[in-house]
């Protein structure tokens, strides 16, 4: 039975330590407020806090799983192993592919992780990252290995729209998106991607890009999300239209419960605000901040957003939130540009011109 990890996760879900007598009437009175009912005594047995050592009753792991959204404490059990075994197995193939670009095996390395897509689909996307950054993060990357990858098409098709390079300070993942394009002129979705992707860094580095495109084609919430961006950032909308926008995005928001699409909308507009300089907009929108707020004190980590938006605060509002999410998790789709950004917050103009210099924008 998983009873210490069933403990650990109700510390996490409350935010405080069960070490005494008091914090066990502390979480009786919380769960009595949420609706459950176990008293202190039976938690100070519970966690080894009484001096008469028995064993808490299954119903009262049925009702703290409950609380913590499970339907008894059988699927908490049940989820938990799956879950542990989900990790072991992430844990163990990462290693092998770690080993293998090591080796420089970089082909063996795709086969593997090509591989894991029918023996453990749910680890198959979560190693991309790996792969990924070797083909793609070097200036010397070869052809050769990314033409490679490419033949696999549907398998390459979701790892570059799984792991989508931000950075991809030397192109590579920019050209891989149009060579697969040109093997798939079905996908329009990949199409309008590619092209979303490649007019940002355009106008990032000083050019001028502008995507027409039909509404009725961006149904996905990262290509919506990715043109409101770029409109931003090649002037489409004057100081009124800024303001609007940010209110049709709360709108929006508050219609839709996805985490994944909040961080999409919140951080690329945030992001698009920053490189403009029109962030100052919203000084005084305090349904604005409450949203970015909500965002970086979130549990679910997306770096590549809640850097942004830590950013977006800080200029801002002047409100300075907890870093704790840049070191939960490795990731390095967008690590330079955020670096870029949390330079800004930090007024480090040096280590802003490095970064910048090193992402070629100017």
């Amino acid at each position: 039975m998983n009873i210490e990890l069933l403990k650990s996760k109700l510390e996490i879900q409350i935010g405080f330590r069960i070490d005494s007598i008091a914090s066990c009437r502390r979480l009786e009175q919380l769960l009595y407020e949420k609706g459950f009912f176990v008293s202190y005594t039976t938690l100070s047995r519970m966690f080894g806090l009484a001096s008469i050592a028995t064993k808490a009753r299954s119903s009262t792991f049925d009702i703290l799983s409950n609380f913590l959204g499970y339907e008894n404490y059988h699927q908490f059990d049940l989820a938990c192993s799956e879950k542990e075994h989900i990790n072991r197995e992430k844990v163990a193939s990462g290693l092998e592919l770690e080993a293998l670009l090591i080796r420089n095996e970089p082909i063996k390395a795709i086969d593997y992780l090509i591989s894991l897509k029918e023996t453990f689909p749910s680890v198959f996307l979560y190693n991309t990252q790996i792969v990924c950054k070797y083909l793609f993060g070097h200036v010397n990357s070869s052809k050769k290995n990314i033409d490679y990858l490419l033949s696999f098409e549907d398998s390459s098709l979701e790892i570059l729209q799984f792991f989508v390079y931000e950075d991809d300070p030397f192109g590579h993942y920019g050209e891989a998106l149009k060579r697969l394009y040109n093997q798939k002129h079905e996908s329009s979705e990949l199409l309008l991607f590619a092209q979303l992707f490649h007019a940002r860094k355009v106008v990032l580095k000083g050019g001028k890009k502008k995507i027409h495109y039909k509404p009725s084609s961006l149904s996905n919430f990262h290509l919506s999300s990715r043109a409101l961006e770029i409109d931003l950032l090649t002037n489409q909308f004057k100081r009124n239209g800024i303001i609007q926008q940010s209110e049709e995005i709360l709108f929006l928001l508050s219609n839709e419960k996805n985490l994944e699409v909040a961080f999409a909308y919140v951080g690329r507009w945030c992001r698009g605000l920053i490189y403009t300089e029109n962030y100052q907009l919203l000084t005084h929108h305090s349904a604005w901040k409450e949203q970015c707020i909500e965002l970086i004190q979130t549990k679910e980590i997306n770096k590549e957003f809640q850097t942004i938006i830590y950013t977006f605060l800080t200029l801002t509002y002047g409100y300075i939130p907890s870093l704790d999410f840049m070191f939960q998790n490795n990731w390095e789709n967008a690590k330079i540009e955020s670096q870029l950004l949390l330079s800004l917050a930090f007024k480090n103009k040096k280590a802003f011109e490095t970064y910048k210099k090193s992402l070629g924008y100017l």
